[in-house]
């Protein structure tokens, strides 16, 4: 539901608020990503628009096997559409559920170990949902898409590291998607409960395989 704090929650987790009290604390060299509700996007090709920001050269079958799994328009993935057509001024000749695959697609395509998705699925079907969530959890498992090979086999094995994904959207959308599920308790949520008690997540619960070092605090 709206008004229970998960954004603030992912927005806090990803350091673009700073806390009252206390500090956020990462692993050394995760690398975290925030995915908002849309976003940005330039004139140009749709090829250029989800390589925004990678430093890696994806090849384009890869790129564009990535974007079919995770449901994005059959008729983006063209060859005149992908090398030539113009997605227009922020994306204005794109369907917005197209818009929104944009983002998660270049999450992916960079080298992200914590990657935080603040409702920006919940304006999403539920099939293309239920995509999302099957290569998002194939991410996890397998700590990378494996349909990005090319990446994967150039990648030394000493720099690979656990996933982890904190997405934050409606219940009633990820159905048994979830392996841990957290809670939000707020105005709204304390107006319709009762709700069980929320299942807090603690830096304790973060992977310990790597050093770890305070990267800020906040206060005020």
């Amino acid at each position: 539901g709206a008004a229970m704090g998960k954004t603030t929650f992912l927005r806090l987790i990803a350091r673009d608020l700073v806390p009252t009290e206390g500090f956020i604390h990462y692993p050394t060299r995760w690398h975290v990503r925030l995915i908002g509700m849309r976003p940005q996007l330039f004139r140009g090709t749709l090829g250029k628009n989800l390589r925004f920001g990678c430093t890696y050269d994806h090849p384009t079958e890869e790129v564009k096997a990535l974007c079919t799994a995770l449901g994005m328009s059959a008729s983006l993935l063209r060859p005149a559409d992908w090398e030539e057509a113009d997605v227009g001024r922020d994306g204005s000749k794109m369907a917005y559920t197209d818009i929104i695959l944009v983002g998660v697609v270049r999450a992916l395509l960079s080298s992200v170990d914590l990657l935080l998705v603040a409702n920006a699925l919940d304006v999403l079907g539920q099939e293309t949902m239920d995509k999302v969530i099957s290569v998002l959890r194939d991410w996890v498992l397998h700590s990378g898409c494996r349909c990005l090979k090319t990446y994967s086999a150039s990648r030394p094995r000493h720099l690979d590291k656990k996933k982890l994904l904190l997405l934050a959207t409606k219940i009633s959308m990820l159905q048994e998607a979830a392996d841990l599920q957290i809670q939000m308790k707020g105005p709204v949520a304390d107006e319709y409960g009762p709700f069980p008690e929320p299942v807090m997540l603690g830096l304790q619960d973060l992977p310990q395989t790597w050093d770890s070092s305070p990267l800020g605090t906040g206060s005020g």
